[in-house]
Formats: structure tokens, sequence, C-alpha cells
């Protein structure tokens, strides 16, 4: 299945980076402070979490008004071929890494092993990242980062 490695670049074309979308539009305006998401790859159904740490003075409803806004120009294909290509780039490189030394290899094959249900499926992973395209993220976008079934929860420090 390409859902995975297609939120994977969902993942990076907003988070990952100086350069991503979200880090742009929260850190560098001075909106938050970081910015986040968990996407683990897991057997069971699993979260795509944001986590926004807010500046002093700003509020979560400005932060996920942004989210929406970014996330209304993935679902509606305003991607640049540039940035699929980064965020592709940047997942294959996350894999290759993960297989760097003799530990980490057993670790990612042990990984995939268990989750997956064979080790292969982490060499499948880096093969479809090449194939993803506009379509696939809009979408893994459709189907999961869908208004209508997300939760948001507002930590506020004392």
């Amino acid at each position: 299945s390409f859902e995975f490695p297609a939120l994977e670049v969902v993942r990076n074309i907003l988070v990952s980076g100086k350069g991503s979308r979200l880090y742009r539009k929260l850190v560098d305006a001075g909106i938050a402070s970081s910015v986040d998401i968990g996407n683990g790859e897991h057997s069971d159904p699993g979260l795509f979490s944001f986590y926004i740490n807010m500046q002093k003075s700003r509020t979560a409803e400005q932060a996920i008004a942004i989210i929406d806004k970014e996330v209304k120009d993935l679902l509606s294909g305003k991607i640049q071929p540039d940035e699929i290509e980064r965020a592709v780039s940047m997942s294959q490189l996350a894999l290759f890494n993960d297989m760097s030394g003799n530990f980490n290899k057993a670790q990612f094959l042990g990984f995939y092993e268990t989750v997956g249900g064979r080790f292969e499926r982490g060499v499948d992973i880096v093969n479809a990242l090449k194939a993803i395209d506009k379509r696939m993220i809009t979408q893994v976008v459709k189907n999961y980062l869908n208004k209508n079934s997300r939760s948001i929860a507002i930590g506020v420090p004392k």
C-alpha cells in the first residue's frame, strides 16, 4: 500500500526542516516555538498527530487555522513537484540512515518483521516512496486528515 509512504511525504512537506510549510508559517512567524507530526508505522491503525508548542500570547486556534489551510491546500493539489521531491528524499534518507551499522540494520529488520509481518516491508517502503505523486498525496490527505475524524487536545501550563 502507498498510504504510509505517502503520509510520510505529507509529514515532511508540512514539518520537516526549516523550509517546511508549517515551520515557516508557525515557527518563523512567531506563532509557535516548535511544530512536529507523529506518524509512526504500526501493525494496527495509529494516529497522525500534530504537536505544536505555542509562543506566549498566541492561541491554539491560530495554529489550528493555519494547519487547516495547509491541509486544504494539499487536498486541492497545491503541491509543487520540487516539494514532493524534497519530501521523498528526506524519507528515503531517514530509512537509509536506519540501516547504517549492524545494530541499526538488525533493529530495522526486526521492526519490519514484527510490525510489517515481513522484514522486506522496509525495502518495499523505500521503493514505494519513488512512486509518490500529487494524486497519492491528495488521496491520503482526504482519507486521513479529515476534520470530521479528528480530536484536538489543548494543554495549558499553570
